[in-house]
């Protein structure tokens, strides 16, 4: 647009804003590949505040693993599979 334009004779709407086009599906989809996966352990029944997140689960269950052996004193070689099918089960999108 050249200085001796205004933004209507440009082409643009009448408040001097381009003209876009809001593709809903494009959106969600753009959104789903940022989300986070989140895993709060007081959601596994455990009286502790932390929240962890990570950008993939494998990523989010090794974060949640070195948290369990440092502030919960459980090595990950000690967790029996059921536990681990409860903390799958609690990871949520966000």
């Amino acid at each position: 647009m050249g200085a001796d334009q205004s933004p209507a004779s440009a082409g643009n709407t009448a408040t001097g804003w381009p003209r876009r086009c809001y593709n809903a599906r494009a959106a969600h989809a753009a959104r789903e590949e940022i989300m986070a996966k989140v895993l709060r352990c007081r959601d596994l029944g455990i009286n502790c505040p932390k929240e962890i997140r990570a950008q993939t689960e494998d990523e989010l269950l090794k974060l949640a693993a070195d948290h369990a052996e440092k502030d919960h004193g459980m090595p990950m070689e000690n967790i029996p599979p059921s536990i681990l099918a409860m903390v799958k089960a609690a990871i949520r999108s966000e």
